[in-house]
């Protein structure tokens, strides 16, 4: 993967997002919606944090959750959530649907923590599973990592019930919900463009929409990162982004190729218009051998 591989193009495509009829007013609590080409709920609860090692310190006490996914193309989950003063993004893979099914994926979670009387905020990643099952959802995050405070490390825990099929956006802040085409599974196809012509390529589209009408400046650079089969290996490449600006309410697309196989998932950061840190992750995407 390099920086070639990449060229941007601006063009609008509308999310698969369904409502049924418990969208309507008064008809709330109500189930996520079911389709199995989108939906959406969204979920209230409870979430706590333990520190697992690390000299930082974390509040383990119950925090109420407030949590919005959207699916897109079958099994892509994308979602946000606030718990006290600890927030985060998700990516993942979906099997099943919001009312029966399970996931797979990346959270980038912010979280307040203590150094003797300086609080400051530790931005990290860590790998989410849970399940949905009728109005309730469960998770957990695991393996969390820390750019910025080295040696954390923090496992938490989520429970919540559907309290309507509408997510909610963000209005203060922005929301970018990243969604690949042609899915989550990519067949070989022709060659990619500087490679030789007898070779394959893997060609996907990456669509990043802003939802809550907020505009962001992204970095001038992200990180792919891709496996190749039968590696544990993680190659991590800095990209030139495609695109620096991103409207509130829009939504852009760039074009990748790889001219080889295995997983492929790309990481983003910038500043949205109210000079909040924005950070985002596409689903991660498995480019069949």
């Amino acid at each position: 993967m390099n920086r070639r591989s990449f060229s941007s193009r601006l063009a609008f495509l509308a999310l698969t997002l369904g409502c049924a009829a418990t969208c309507a007013r008064g008809s709330l609590p109500a189930s996520p919606t079911a389709f199995t080409a989108g939906g959406g709920g969204r979920y209230n609860g409870t979430m706590t944090f333990q520190r697992q090692a690390g000299t930082l310190q974390v509040d383990g006490a119950v925090r109420p959750l407030d949590m919005s996914v959207v699916v897109a193309n079958q099994t892509q989950l994308s979602g946000h959530f606030t718990a006290g003063n600890a927030s985060g993004t998700l990516q993942g893979t979906l099997a099943g649907n919001l009312l029966s099914g399970s996931f797979q994926g990346t959270t980038l979670l912010s979280v307040a923590v203590t150094e003797g009387a300086t609080q400051r905020t530790c931005d990290g990643r860590g790998d989410m599973s849970g399940t949905f099952s009728g109005l309730n959802v469960n998770w957990q995050i695991t393996r969390t990592s820390y750019d910025n405070c080295a040696g954390l490390n923090v496992t938490s825990a989520g429970q919540g019930v559907s309290v309507s099929p509408i997510p909610e956006t963000q209005p203060a802040h922005a929301n970018v919900v990243v969604t690949v085409e042609p899915g989550n599974t990519i067949a070989a196809g022709a060659a990619c463009l500087g490679t030789s012509a007898t070779s394959k390529g893997w060609r996907f589209t990456v669509i990043v929409a802003e939802t809550s009408g907020v505009s962001v400046t992204l970095d001038s650079t992200f990180i792919g990162e891709q496996r190749t089969p039968g590696s544990s290996a993680v190659s991590s490449t800095t990209l030139d982004t495609p695109f620096r600006t991103l409207d509130g309410g829009s939504r852009r697309t760039y074009d990748g190729c790889s001219p080889q196989s295995g997983t492929y998932q790309a990481f983003f950061s910038g500043v949205d218009a109210t000079g909040a840190k924005v950070r985002f992750v596409s689903p991660l995407v498995t480019l069949q051998p």
